[in-house]
C-alpha cells in the first residue's frame, strides 16, 4: 500500500477516533433527561467507508471514499394504521446504492426518498399486516450473507400481506406467510412489467441450545421487456442477452429460493450456518438456472470477540434476475466466490465492519476474465 492509499485509509481512523472521544465527552457533561412519548419516530444512521478493488481484467486498482446517510421517520396514526419514510444519499438512478463518492468537485451530495408506505394491522385479523408504497423488501435472508437474489438496499414498490404467529410447545416457535406485487414498469400505451412474490417461514428451537430458521420463496417475473422496451434490459448486470444492441433478456425469471440456517448457543459464543439455494425454472436451455451459497458465523458484534463470517457462493449466469441483486461484489452473476468479514462493537451506537470478498467468472472467455477479483471494505456506521 503506497503513502497516498494509507493516508487516505487513515482520514476514517482519525474521524472515527474524534467522533467517538467526542462523543464520550458529551455524554459526561449531559444531564438526564425525561423522556416523553411523541407520535413521531426519527432513526437513522451514518456510515464511512472506505473500499479498494483490486484485479479487476481491463481496470487500474482503485481506492474509494464512500459516505452514506440514512433518515427514517415512522408515525402511527393508531394501533392500526402506520406512515414510514425513509430519506437516503446516493444517485435516485442506482436504486441497489445508497452510497455517494468522495471528490466529486466538492458537489453537494444527492438526497431522495427511498421509502414511503403505509401499514394496516386490522384488529380483526390478529397477525396480519397489509403493506403498501415503496418499502424494504420483506424476504427472509441467509443470516451469514443474504443479497444474492435482492439487494438490501433495495426498496420494491407496490402491495405485500404479511401474515405471522406463534406455536406453544413445538419445534416451530414462529411462522410468517407473505404474498405482494411489485410494479417493475410502467408504460404509458403500452404494456407493464411485473413482479410476484410469495414466501412461507419459519423459526426454529430444537432444544436449549440449538435454534433454527426455515423459508421457501417464490419469484415471478413477467415480460421483462414489454412491448419491446429496453428499459430493464438496460439496467442488466449480467444475465445472458439476445440481439446485437442487446434487446431482450435470453430467459425469462421463475425463481425458487429456500434458505436454512441453524445456531449453536452452548458455546461461549453463538455458531450459525446458513444454506441456501436458488433456481430458475424459465431459464433458458443454454444457460445456467442454478445456484447456492454455504456460509458460517461465529461470535456476535456485542462480544468482546465480535463475529467472524465466510460464505462460498456459486450463481448461475441466469440464477438470479440480476437488476435487482448485490451491488457488494465485482460480479453481480455468472461467478463463483467467497465473501469473509469481522463485525465489531466499537462503543454504544458505533460499529465497525471490515469485509473483503473475491469473485471470478463461472464461465469466463479467457483465462484473465476466469482470475478473482477482489474487493475490501472497512465500515464505521453510527446509529441514532
Amino acid at each position: 500500500m503506497n503513502y497516498t492509499t494509507f493516508s487516505r485509509w487513515s482520514q476514517w481512523g482519525l474521524v472515527v477516533a474524534m467522533l467517538g472521544l467526542g462523543g464520550q465527552a458529551m455524554g459526561q457533561a449531559k444531564a438526564p433527561k425525561e423522556e416523553t412519548k411523541s407520535p413521531l419516530k426519527f432513526s437513522g444512521d451514518l456510515r464511512l467507508r472506505w473500499e479498494s478493488n483490486f484485479k479487476v481484467p481491463g481496470q487500474r486498482d482503485r481506492h474509494r471514499q464512500r459516505m452514506r446517510f440514512r433518515l427514517n421517520l415512522d408515525h402511527e396514526f393508531n394501533e392500526q394504521i402506520g406512515l414510514h419514510a425513509r430519506v437516503r444519499t446516493g444517485n435516485p438512478n442506482t436504486p441497489t446504492s445508497p452510497y455517494q463518492d468522495l471528490g466529486g468537485g466538492f458537489n453537494n451530495f444527492e438526497f431522495n426518498l427511498s421509502r414511503l408506505y403505509v401499514t394496516y394491522s386490522p384488529e380483526q385479523v390478529k397477525g396480519f399486516t397489509l403493506v403498501a408504497g415503496k418499502f424494504g423488501h420483506p424476504a427472509k435472508r441467509n443470516p451469514v450473507y443474504g443479497e444474492l437474489v435482492f439487494d438490501a438496499d433495495l426498496n420494491p414498490e407496490g402491495i405485500a400481506g404479511v401474515y405471522s404467529g406463534k406455536v406453544e410447545d413445538s419445534v416451530i416457535t414462529n411462522y410468517r406467510f407473505i404474498a405482494g406485487e411489485y410494479m417493475v414498469l410502467e408504460q404509458s400505451g403500452a404494456e407493464d412489467a411485473t413482479a410476484f412474490f410469495a414466501e412461507a417461514a419459519a423459526d426454529l428451537q430444537f432444544n436449549d441450545e440449538m435454534k433454527g430458521a426455515a423459508s421457501l420463496a417464490f419469484y415471478y417475473f413477467g415480460d421483462q421487456s414489454p412491448d419491446g422496451s429496453t428499459a430493464l434490459v438496460s439496467a442488466n448486470r449480467g444475465n445472458a442477452t439476445t440481439g446485437g444492441t442487446p434487446n431482450d433478456f435470453s430467459s425469462r425469471f421463475t425463481l425458487i429460493h429456500p434458505i436454512f440456517s441453524f445456531t449453536y448457543t452452548g458455546m461461549e459464543n453463538p455458531l450459525t450456518v446458513g444454506l441456501e439455494f436458488f433456481l430458475n425454472t424459465d431459464a433458458a436451455d443454454s444457460v445456467d438456472d442454478t445456484g447456492w451459497a454455504l456460509g458460517i458465523a461465529y461470535g456476535s458484534p456485542k462480544k468482546p470477540l465480535g463475529k467472524f463470517y465466510y460464505q462460498y457462493m456459486v450463481v448461475g449466469q441466469d440464477s438470479v434476475y440480476s437488476p435487482l441483486v448485490q451491488d457488494d461484489f465485482l460480479l453481480a452473476t455468472n461467478f463463483t466466490g467467497h465473501v469473509f468479514g469481522w463485525k465489531k462493537g466499537l462503543m454504544k451506537n458505533l460499529g465497525m465492519h471490515l469485509w473483503g470478498s473475491a469473485v471470478s467468472l463461472e464461465d469466463g472467455s479467457t483465462s484473465a476474465n476466469d482470475d478473482l477479483r477482489w474487493r475490501f471494505r472497512a465500515d464505521f456506521t453510527f446509529k441514532f
